[in-house]
């Protein structure tokens, strides 16, 4: 009861944007295999560089790419935020991956 009096979505409104959600975790997947597979300097370039715009199914979608941390042995912790689709409390998904020196990814 308490959701639906602050948040008055019908449920197929909830639906739809619990879908959207789901899509936005599949193209930020998609597009982080492409990141995973640069090497390692071109991953240390400021998000400006980074980040991009691409269009997949007719749809913009948005995604900021950033090497947020970098270790002390060298290895960065990357991260890919994606937008493009409203979602239900404007909850966005991330992808995460750290990169040693050496090109090699784990996570």
């Amino acid at each position: 009861m308490f959701f639906t009096e602050f948040f008055p979505l019908i449920p197929s409104q909830r639906k739809q944007l619990k879908e959207n959600y789901r899509i936005l975790q599949q193209v930020v997947d998609l597009v982080a295999t492409e990141y995973q597979q640069k090497p390692y300097e071109d991953l240390l370039l400021p998000a400006e560089h980074l980040s991009m715009i691409r269009v997949i199914n007719g749809q913009e979608f948005y995604f900021s790419a950033e090497a947020y941390t970098l270790l002390k042995d060298g290895t960065l912790c990357f991260c890919i935020d994606v937008k493009g689709l409203p979602t239900l409390f404007g909850i966005k998904p991330s992808y995460h991956f750290y990169m040693r020196p050496d090109g090699s990814i784990y996570f």
